[in-house]
């Protein structure tokens, strides 16, 4: 899990959203995983706007 977990988060900090929302959403439906679910939604949102070319893999929520 642990392995699979830091694969789709290089996924995600690579901004390669789609291929790191299948691994999240693996995780989740197979563990019930927190921190995959919180990754399943900050691709979604990620991954309906352009990807900034300063992008560094941090998350600034928008709202609260």
């Amino acid at each position: 899990m642990i392995q699979r977990f830091e694969e789709a988060l290089a996924l995600y900090v690579e901004g390669r959203f789609e291929e790191a929302l299948v691994i999240f959403s693996t995780l989740s439906e197979t563990h019930g995983d927190g921190p995959s679910q919180t990754f399943i939604k900050r691709c979604e949102i990620l991954k309906q706007e352009p990807l900034d070319a300063n992008w560094t893999g941090v998350f600034r929520a928008k709202e609260k």
